[in-house]
């Protein structure tokens, strides 16, 4: 019962969110103060409704809160970033994934090539190509068949030509 007093009354006297700044997704990040326990950190999302329904998201994407600010969040950091950080961090988020976008076209560029050598040398030796021996699938193939070639020497057990074996004498 006091306890319900308690909030009721820290319901009114209630500091209101300090704002500590914004990413670049338009998400608002606050601290609220509270008497008895630690500062809590919350994000007001960029799509969340304006009409102060609270909890209605619209297109809201999770993953949409950049690594700073949810290390933020979460306790991770004490400080919340700055907006020279942000900015920094969002250009090298870009780069990388140019670098990979770069970097796909140049593999797919590769591959391409790889299929058209492997044609060419099929077409032109009258065959297919032989890859080498020292390769893993070459390696578990040879394997395979010597495992076969084991199988048909070693005897095959038969059940109506086995028998007990003769119970030996305690010694």
């Amino acid at each position: 019962m006091l306890r319900r007093i308690v909030d009721a009354v820290g319901k009114l006297v209630r500091t209101p969110p300090v704002r500590v700044g914004e990413d670049g997704f338009g998400n608002v990040y606050y601290v609220v103060r509270q008497a008895n326990h630690a500062d809590r950190r919350v994000v007001k999302y960029a799509g969340e409704a304006k009409n102060g329904q609270g909890s209605a998201l619209v297109d809201y994407d999770p993953h949409a809160i950049p690594v700073e600010w949810q290390s933020w969040l979460n306790g991770r950091r004490k400080e919340p970033p700055t907006a020279a950080e942000s900015a920094q961090l969002a250009e090298f988020r870009a780069t990388v994934k140019q670098r990979a976008k770069e970097w796909d076209a140049e593999d797919q560029k590769m591959r391409l090539r790889e299929l058209v050598k492997r044609r060419v040398d099929d077409h032109e030796g009258g065959g297919p190509h032989v890859p080498d021996a020292s390769h893993p699938h070459q390696q578990h193939q040879q394997h395979q068949q010597d495992h076969a070639a084991n199988a048909k020497q070693t005897p095959q057990f038969k059940a109506q030509e086995w028998s007990m074996p003769a119970a030996r004498p305690n010694e």
